[in-house]
């Protein structure tokens, strides 16, 4: 999913952070349990391939996506 705002790591600034989506099935029966978790929700577990930082999507630094630099 291509957001409108792009987001850094909040401890090196890097762009390369990755995000979790989450869906939770009943064991034994297979059957769907209402929840799930998107990629833009701000509970979604993420990281940076770079530095190895782990959080959640709140955590991660917006940059329009127009900037050329992080927020100082």
């Amino acid at each position: 999913m291509k957001h409108e705002t792009n987001f850094l790591c909040p401890e090196c600034s890097s762009p390369n952070v990755t995000e979790t989506a989450e869906q939770k099935w009943m064991v034994n029966t297979g059957e769907h349990y209402c929840h799930s978790v998107k990629t833009h929700d701000a509970d979604a577990k993420s990281d940076c391939l770079d530095c190895g930082w782990t959080g959640l999507h709140m955590n991660l630094m917006p940059v329009t996506a127009n900037a050329t630099s992080a927020p100082k």
